[in-house]
């Protein structure tokens, strides 16, 4: 990938790189993220339960640019289950303040839930992440105690796996004195990429 200036091992683009580069680099720095734990592995999702916007910090599982899908793992019981069973439309956005550097992406939330995908997870998690799972009390209900626990041994009756399938990706660059970045990529019904620089 050419007119790119190095940042550590990442590269990113100055202000005469191409429009598909902006996209070979999400799609490079998502995977590194996703492989590495590197900046982005940590990803902000929102969805809407009719009334408001929700959003929280997940971990990204997988990332695969070829199917546009990113896994996450969360509580079946948990209120982000009944945004998406409302609403399956979410948005993802990362930021990383070494690269300068955000990516948002739109698109819709599939929920597995006891199925090969979440049997394949769960067979492949290690036990210090299983327990997440164990908790008698549901995510977001009061609790009395801070430090009052109760734990069971049937995780997997809570464990869901999230595919977010995205069909939008911006790319924003923050440059101090040329000027910004920003270029969308948004892909139709067909899988036909379109790709288009915009105003930051």
């Amino acid at each position: 990938m050419k007119n790119f200036v190095d940042v550590d091992t990442v590269r990113v683009p100055d202000n005469r790189c191409k429009i598909e580069e902006t996209l070979n680099l999400s799609n490079f720095v998502l995977n590194e993220a996703n492989k590495n734990h590197k900046p982005f592995h940590t990803l902000v999702l929102s969805t809407t339960d009719g009334n408001y916007v929700n959003s929280r910090v997940m971990v990204m599982r997988q990332f695969n640019s070829d199917e546009r899908t990113i896994y996450f793992h969360t509580d079946f019981r948990s209120p982000k289950i009944h945004d998406i069973e409302f609403n399956k439309n979410a948005s993802v956005i990362g930021y990383c303040s070494d690269l300068k550097t955000q990516i948002k992406l739109h698109g819709t939330i599939e929920v597995n839930y006891d199925n090969e995908i979440t049997k394949n997870a769960w067979d492949n998690m290690s036990e210090f992440s299983r327990k997440s799972y164990t908790n008698e009390g549901v995510p977001s209900d009061t609790i009395n105690y801070l430090d009052k626990k109760h734990y069971r041994n049937d995780g997997y009756n809570n464990f869901a796996v999230m595919i977010f399938t995205y069909t939008s990706l911006e790319f924003l660059f923050f440059l101090k004195h040329s000027g910004h970045i920003r270029a969308r990529h948004t892909w139709d019904s067909d899988n036909i990429l379109k790709s288009s620089w915009l105003f930051p």
